[in-house]
């Protein structure tokens, strides 16, 4: 499990993201104050081999938080 409280640029931020969690094999990863909103696209934050799933402030207030999941958490076993 990976944590980090990313304090806004988290769409720039994503390819460095995506490295620390390849490199240490991160299964779920919670990251918080993405300061992300609906003008966002997920595809942006895509990271290979991870499913995002993002629950953005609506109030307009920054914060929001991102979960991602390896997906071989959603593989079924041979």
């Amino acid at each position: 499990m990976f944590m980090a409280n990313i304090r806004g640029g988290f769409a720039v931020k994503a390819d460095e993201l995506s490295t620390v969690l390849h490199e240490n094999s991160v299964d779920i990863a919670c990251i918080t104050e993405t300061f992300l909103n609906e003008t966002v696209p997920s595809e942006v934050l895509y990271i290979p081999g991870y499913v995002i799933h993002r629950n953005d402030r609506k109030d307009g207030r920054r914060c929001g938080v991102s979960l991602y999941l390896c997906d071989k958490m959603f593989r079924a076993s041979d």
